[in-house]
């Protein structure tokens, strides 16, 4: 049985919304989309673990997929070997087809998926709308640096495969401020042929600076560098630097299970917290990893950013590179020292030429707010539908 792309009996058009599991990169914007889209349509979600959970805990009726792909890291690394051989030992092919039985059950109107793949080539099959949404198509790059040849040959058969989908797609939607303003444009590389399908959203943050009620604060830090394995070293450096700057309130969130040096009375730790925005905005200066969804949300809050990627992790570096190079913030390392990080957050605290492009990006988030952006396409669906 072939699906009629729009259900015209329904009082409102049906979306089934996938969103990628690993970390929370992309359950966050995942959330502003999704209540943007819930005032006018019924959606339903399908993801996977952590960021299953914290997709129910946000209110959203979050069904249960496998994941495509499994990350496997090492010492700040992402293991490109060890993340193919674990998602060969894990991944159980046959619990692939629970995507096309939820496409079969749930009947949607429209599939929008954010990073993954499968859904939408089953979609396209039912002649279902489909959206992909994402910050990166340049998934080859983890693979062409490495060492073993037979890895290198897996990237350039991804790369086909990932444009064989984004050319499935009816829309290729980037969560980005559109050029020459995009933060990850790095990470971009679309098939050719493809331009009339690439709609640049707009940040989808799930608030905007003029809709957090709290107000800036000088010197004061906020900080989301977890506490794990590697990561540990430049937290209890940021500890290091708030006794060289105790005149400094600093907001450390840390994860639940992080072992911290020994702190003074301007430190506040936190472990898990579902809701940063308030914190970030509050802050002079944030340091983060170099997670899209975090540079999003301290750009559009108006927050210089001190951004660590992981090592060898192409997608961050992109981040950080595309901060830096847009001049709101810069690029650190795990490597970085206390003495410098002092130096860089007086500067970009002190800086009128970051102030003033943070100012003029705000006012861009406001004009390209992903959120009305994503909710307007969807009404231009749904309205052609009924023609």
């Amino acid at each position: 049985m072939q699906y009629k792309c729009i259900q015209k009996k329904r009082e409102k058009m049906k979306i089934l919304y996938f969103y990628c599991g690993e970390g929370l990169g992309h359950v966050t914007p995942t959330i502003a989309a999704g209540r943007a889209l819930e005032k006018e349509h019924e959606v339903v979600y399908a993801s996977y673990g952590y960021a299953r959970e914290f997709g129910i805990k946000a209110g959203l009726n979050v069904k249960n997929v496998p994941s495509e792909i499994r990350l496997v890291g090492n010492e700040g690394r992402i293991s490109v070997s060890k993340s193919i051989i674990e998602t060969i030992k894990k991944t159980n092919p046959a619990a692939l087809l629970k995507y096309r039985t939820i496409i079969k059950e749930e009947k949607p109107d429209l599939v929008i998926s954010d990073s993954f793949m499968v859904p939408i080539i089953y979609a396209k099959h039912k002649k279902i709308p489909t959206w992909i949404i994402l910050n990166q198509t340049a998934l080859d790059k983890f693979f062409t640096m490495h060492a073993n040849p037979a890895v290198r040959a897996l990237g350039k058969l991804l790369k086909r495969f990932n444009f064989s989908v984004l050319k499935k797609a009816d829309k290729i939607l980037v969560r980005d401020f559109a050029p020459p303003y995009t933060v990850c444009s790095q990470s971009l590389i679309f098939p050719k042929n493809a331009e009339k399908k690439i709609h640049y959203l707009g940040p989808l943050a799930r608030k905007q600076g003029y809709e957090i009620k709290v107000k800036k604060e000088k010197q004061r830090i906020y900080s989301a560098i977890g506490g794990f394995g590697y990561r540990s070293v430049l937290l209890n450096r940021i500890v290091e630097v708030s006794k060289l700057l105790p005149n400094y309130h600093f907001d450390l969130v840390a994860g639940p299970n992080a072992i911290i040096k020994a702190h003074g009375k301007n430190v506040t730790t936190y472990g898990n917290i579902n809701d940063p925005l308030p914190l970030i905005k509050k802050a002079s200066v944030a340091i983060v990893g170099a997670g899209h969804s975090t540079m999003m949300d301290a750009t559009v809050l108006g927050t210089p950013i001190l951004s660590a990627p992981d090592i060898a992790h192409f997608e961050q570096e992109s981040n950080a590179n595309g901060i830096e190079k847009l001049g709101l913030g810069y690029r650190i390392s795990y490597e970085t020292s206390a003495t410098k990080l002092v130096s860089l957050i007086k500067e970009l605290e002190n800086s009128k030429t970051v102030k003033k492009k943070l100012n003029f990006m705000q006012k861009l988030a406001k004009k390209q707010d992903g959120r009305k952006e994503i909710a307007r396409l969807a009404r231009e669906l749904e309205r052609k539908s009924k023609k």
